[in-house]
C-alpha cells in the first residue's frame, strides 16, 4: 500500500525548476497538463517522485517506503532548493539586465556564489 508524503516547497516557477534539476544532472519527465504540470522523476523500482501544482506552489511528491536515491528524502530536496534558488536569482537578474559574469562557485560549505553584473549604458555613452 502507498502512502505519499506532499513535502510543501517554495517552488513556482517551472522554468528554473527544470533548470535546477538539469544542473544536478536529475532525468525527469514533463507531465502531459497544460497548465502548471508536473515533473516527474523515474526512479529504477518504478515509484516516481513528483513536483506537482498544489496551491500556489510546487510540492514534492514522495512515497518514503520507496525512495531509492543516494542521498536522505532531506538531503535531497535540499540540493534541488538550492540549486532553484540559485536559477532563480541568475533567471531574475538575467530579466531585469544583468549578465552572468561567471558560472555559479560552489563554496567548501556547499553554499554557492553567482557574480552578475549590468553597465549603465548611459554612462558608457556620455561625453567625457
Amino acid at each position: 500500500m502507498s502512502h505519499f508524503t506532499y513535502i510543501k516547497t517554495s517552488i513556482k516557477n517551472l522554468t528554473y525548476l527544470e533548470k535546477a534539476l538539469t544542473q544536478l544532472n536529475i532525468n525527469f519527465e514533463k507531465g502531459s497538463e497544460k497548465v502548471n504540470p508536473r515533473l516527474i522523476i523515474p526512479q529504477e523500482n518504478n515509484h516516481s517522485i513528483e513536483f506537482c501544482w498544489k496551491n500556489e506552489e510546487y510540492a514534492f511528491v514522495v512515497d518514503k517506503s520507496f525512495w531509492q536515491q543516494r542521498l536522505s528524502i532531506t538531503g535531497f530536496l535540499n540540493n534541488i532548493t538550492q540549486q532553484y534558488a540559485c536559477e532563480n536569482v541568475i533567471g531574475e537578474s538575467q530579466r531585469t539586465g544583468f549578465q552572468k559574469n561567471d558560472n555559479p562557485q560552489k563554496l567548501s560549505d556547499g553554499s554557492q556564489t553567482v557574480t552578475m553584473e549590468r553597465w549603465n549604458a548611459n554612462l558608457i555613452n556620455s561625453n567625457w
